[in-house]
């Protein structure tokens, strides 16, 4: 295959293009048993290749049609030149035909967002590791963003916690490179992609259709939040006799006066308050409706390693964190913990993980 575009040669195209017909043997053609999930985006698939010793991920993405091949390529091959510890590994790509598809590293805990979502893995979730999930997916974007010659620059443009994958020691993973937009520097904006959730589209972006790096440190802000909440921001809660409302609404109304109300139940006798507070700073300026006062990832970086730092090494000014109508109760009651895990009634707020590995 003789490839056009400007960032690399062929012969490192033709090490990395993997003949379908090896994608459908470790697929067993693609077979549902073989599925892991499937979207309007993509349908991706468990596999092994003989070339690879461990289990990989088959994205078999959807957009042909509007995707042609030198910019699939392009994008594909941004993983050659972007290796770092937390962004998913790069194994290969497939182009025959229709067929666009992607092969990574199958990551053993899968992504963030079902972590959130299930009760059990949540418990596992301590405010520490929640803290070193972010800084490394923090890490890994902002290694994107710097990945390329001077002349261009990456927005990532789907950034959020369905495209945060943990590895079998609970690393983060950044993925999802299909989404990513390739620029010149001093252009610096890039379109939507197809599909991305506007639950972590940047508002400003949405109303003048153009992203930028601050699009990304936008969604990255709502991810922190999340797990902060314990809740996906497509997600629902009502506070009081209030209509339910998405986490950012949410976030937006509460942050003066009562955010604690959508603290993590368990997380809240485990925090530091330093440590918990400084996080909610930076991930408030992060969705920040002016752009000028957002942070930069170098800042976010360095404001989340402080805040894991200082929960390491701050056991004594552990204290739990209370909704100010609750200010003077003891624990968490059973109406609160419901009102966030439904067919729950008692669950310690101080309890920890008995193991490191995800079930």
């Amino acid at each position: 295959m003789q490839y056009h575009g400007p960032m690399i040669n062929n012969l490192i195209i033709d090490h990395f293009e993997i003949p379908l017909k090896k994608i459908k043997l470790a697929t067993g053609d693609f077979s549902p048993k073989s599925r892991l999930e499937d979207d309007k985006n993509c349908n991706v698939y468990i596999g092994e290749l003989p070339s690879h010793d461990r289990k990989a991920a088959i994205k078999c993405h959807n957009w042909h049609r509007s995707v042609g091949m030198d910019k699939f390529l392009e994008e594909r091959l941004l993983y050659i030149g972007s290796s770092h510890e937390n962004i998913n590994p790069f194994i290969g790509f497939c182009f025959e035909g229709n067929n666009k598809i992607t092969v990574t590293d199958y990551a053993v805990n899968r992504s963030l967002d079902r972590h959130l979502q299930d009760s059990y893995k949540r418990l596992e979730l301590t405010w520490a590791r929640r803290l070193e999930i972010c800084l490394g997916a923090a890490k890994g974007l902002k290694h994107l963003q710097s990945c390329l010659e001077k002349s261009r620059i990456v927005i990532d443009r789907n950034v959020q916690s369905k495209y945060i994958l943990l590895d079998e020691n609970m690393k983060a993973k950044i993925c999802g490179l299909s989404f990513i937009g390739l620029v010149d520097r001093n252009q610096a904006q890039a379109n939507p992609p197809l599909g991305a959730s506007r639950y972590y589209m940047d508002p400003i972006s949405v109303e003048s259709g153009i992203l930028n790096k601050s699009s990304d440190v936008y969604a990255f802000g709502v991810v922190l939040f999340e797990l902060m909440s314990g809740m996906l921001a497509s997600e629902k809660r009502s506070i009081g006799d209030l209509n339910a409302q998405h986490l950012i609404k949410l976030v937006r109304r509460y942050y003066d006066v009562g955010l604690e109300n959508l603290t993590d139940p368990y997380i809240r006798g485990q925090m530091n308050r330093r440590s918990f507070y400084s996080v909610k700073e930076i991930a408030y300026k992060c969705i920040s409706l002016n752009i000028k006062d957002r942070p930069t990832m170098d800042v976010i970086i360095k404001t989340i390693e402080e805040a894991l730092d200082t929960h390491n090494h701050g056991a004594d000014s552990i204290v739990t964190i209370r909704s100010q109508q609750h200010e003077n109760a003891k624990g968490v009651n059973n109406k609160s913990i419901n009102q966030w895990m439904p067919g729950f009634t008692k669950i310690p707020c101080t309890m920890k993980p008995t193991s490191s590995r995800q079930k």
